[in-house]
């Protein structure tokens, strides 16, 4: 067996937005339990849909975590309800008390597609290099 490995001399590395405030597009969303402490969470893939305008050609993905409230530590608990509130307003997600994720793969297709506004950081990581993360959710730019 071949593989045909060309492709290699047309890759373009994903680039860094700056730090602004960006439209955004939800690539994926999926409902699991966090590594680090075990609760729950859903993680998103954010796609910039203006990078153009701060002249970024190929943006990088954007990872979210949005963590549900777990009743240990009261002030964790309103800054997780205060992100996921932001997030919903910002994205146009309805806010209820359910949530419809596939059994399987926890997966959220109704939050598929849907656009906002964040503030957009770079962070440092050791592991991979400066990556962009989110400030916060906005309503709009």
């Amino acid at each position: 067996m071949f593989l045909d490995i060309a492709f290699a001399n047309d890759y373009q590395a994903p680039a860094l937005m700056p730090e602004c405030e960006s439209k955004l597009s939800v690539v994926k969303a999926t409902f699991g339990k966090s590594k680090s402490s075990g609760g729950d969470m859903i993680t998103l893939i954010l796609k910039p849909l203006n990078a153009a305008e701060h002249g970024v050609e190929n943006p990088q993905n954007i990872f979210n975590y949005l963590s549900f409230p777990n009743g240990l530590d009261a002030d964790n608990d309103n800054f997780f309800r205060g992100n996921m509130t932001a997030f919903c307003e910002a994205f146009g997600c309805e806010i209820t008390s359910r949530l419809e994720a596939d059994d399987t793969t926890g997966e959220i297709p109704s939050w598929v597609g849907k656009e906002g506004w964040a503030a957009l950081t770079v962070e440092p990581d050791e592991g991979y290099g400066p990556k962009n993360g989110v400030q916060k959710f906005t309503r709009s730019a």
